[in-house]
């Protein structure tokens, strides 16, 4: 008998083990609090104009970047078209981060100070960086303002 309980205990303690591996697997598994944007907002100055596609046939209003996690980036391309009659040196700000926790997500750009004559097109690429520290943010939205300032 003493060996059939002892058969019966390691079995017990076995499934025990068995469940408590799993569940601190599954919490491994389980990513954090992720932040998804309802999206990013574009707006234009004057003589600017922001397109999804190089033809220049699809304006660019608002664009979502996905599913993100802290310590992530995720890119987004646009084509900036500079519509007025002088030589514009382009400009990024982002501002109106709803909810205000979110402004310590970053967006860039690899066009800041360029040069842009009239008529021109130039594809442009966004970059958003979300820290690795967030905490509070499961999504968020803000405002692109693309500027074009004229060239002294």
């Amino acid at each position: 008998m003493a060996k059939n309980n002892n058969t019966a205990l390691f079995v017990l303690v076995g499934v025990i083990l068995a469940v408590f591996f799993i569940s601190q697997l599954k919490n491994e598994d389980t990513p954090m609090p992720t932040p998804t944007p309802q999206g990013s907002s574009i707006q234009e100055t004057a003589d600017i104009d922001v397109f999804s596609d190089l033809a220049c046939t699809q304006k660019l209003t608002s664009f979502t970047w996905g599913t993100l996690t802290p310590s992530s980036m995720a890119t987004k391309d646009i084509y900036v078209k500079n519509t007025g009659n002088m030589v514009l040196i382009l400009g990024l700000s982002v501002d109106n981060w709803q909810p205000s926790a979110a402004s310590v997500i970053s967006v860039t750009w690899d066009r800041e100070g360029a040069v842009l004559v009239k008529g021109a097109v130039v594809e442009a690429t966004l970059t958003l960086s979300v820290p690795s520290d967030i905490s509070g943010v499961t999504d968020f939205s803000n405002r692109i303002t693309i500027s074009g300032s004229a060239m002294p």
